[in-house]
């Protein structure tokens, strides 16, 4: 009999999870790796060693969570790779295409960006060529799909660039040549080979990685349990691996563009404001497990409801630990403990992470 034969389960799982973690990048970083750090107002601590910056960023979590009334340290910390993020937006105006400075609305030229997917920054200079003859203002947003990038320009002055036959020939050639999977201009369609919904502009986790260690992260906290109700869930980015794991699960949200994608699949879900109208308490009875994903503002209005519930489990995944404090200390209140914390670092050297919280009664 080999050694192999002998390795037990749980020892196969941790040798996977260390695979896993390979793919995020952690290793100390000294000095400045762009040329425009300091002029670009993306990136704000490029300077720090690189331990030391998420070390920053891991305590500043704990620490609002800890003025909230909750002592916990992280139990897991990681940090998505460079080159790995797959949405931008770039502004652009006249001749000028880039991120705006710091505390500014003056754009700042850049042909680079160590943070982007190599097929989004290669984009970059043929987009400000393309877009410099307008001398209008506005955003440009880029996202990675499968097929190749998504781009949407919008423009944001009010007498809106009326296209010529040529204006739209070379924007298709632009789209050809750069191997984009759809381009639209001002809400107009200017080629396409993709049928994806997912347009750039909507809101997907920032890099693929950081998705795929979510999803792992929420399947593994809500194995066992039957009935799901996943709060804020766009277009089903834990929705849908639920849905495929065998679990009866309701998606809620207020973005009908977002819900189609889980309509198509075939998958339950309830258009619903959860700003307004949370689930209340009583509707939360149907559910066993919980899982919430609301954006910035947190869920104030919803963690109380969910508070007086009778729901054994809330897995809550946020990108902004003031509100994520809040809202835990909400669920603290109603009789909620969180059990387990996560730090995802998806926003490289910018002051923004994510937390994913446990909480259990």
């Amino acid at each position: 009999m080999s050694d192999k034969s002998l390795k037990r389960p749980e020892q196969d799982e941790k040798t996977e999870e260390k695979e896993r973690e390979k793919a995020f990048a952690q290793e100390p970083r000294g000095e400045p790796l762009c040329p425009f750090f300091g002029k670009c107002g993306g990136c704000a601590f490029q300077e720090m060693p690189f331990d030391a910056y998420l070390s920053m960023k891991v305590q500043n979590v704990e620490r609002l969570l800890r003025q909230a009334g909750i002592e916990k340290k992280a139990d897991k910390v990681l940090s998505v790779p460079l080159r790995s993020r797959r949405r931008a937006t770039f502004a652009f105006f006249k001749s000028h295409l880039g991120f705006n400075k710091a505390k500014s609305h003056e754009i700042e030229d850049i042909a680079s960006c160590l943070l982007l997917r190599p097929e989004l920054e290669r984009l970059i200079v043929p987009l400000r060529k393309l877009l410099s003859p307008l001398y209008s203002a506005g955003d440009a947003y880029v996202l990675a799909l499968e097929e190749g990038a998504d781009v949407r320009i919008e423009e944001s002055v009010k007498k809106k660039t009326k296209l010529t036959y040529a204006m739209m020939e070379d924007m298709a050639a632009f789209a050809r040549e750069n191997d984009l999977a759809r381009l639209t201009f001002n809400g107009d369609l200017i080629f396409q080979r993709t049928q994806s919904p997912l347009t750039a502009g909507d809101f997907l986790q920032p890099s693929k990685e950081g998705e795929a260690f979510l999803v792992r992260e929420v399947l593994t906290e809500t194995a066992g349990f039957q009935k799901a109700a996943d709060l804020f869930c766009g277009a089903g980015t834990f929705t849908v691996p639920l849905f495929k794991a065998g679990m009866k699960v309701l998606g809620v949200d207020s973005n009908k563009k977002a819900l189609s994608v889980l309509q198509a699949a075939g998958i339950p879900f309830l258009y619903r404001d959860l700003f307004r109208f949370p689930m209340s308490a009583q509707e939360m009875e149907a559910f066993d497990v919980c899982v919430l994903d609301p954006p910035r503002a947190g869920a104030l209005e919803q963690s109380r409801c969910l508070s007086q519930s009778g729901v054994k489990k809330i897995v809550m995944v946020s990108c902004a630990p003031n509100t994520f404090a809040r809202d835990a200390a909400v669920l603290k209140e109603g009789g909620y403990m969180i059990k387990k914390l996560t730090v995802l670092d998806q926003f490289t050297f910018s002051r923004h992470i994510e937390a994913i919280g446990v909480f259990e009664r």
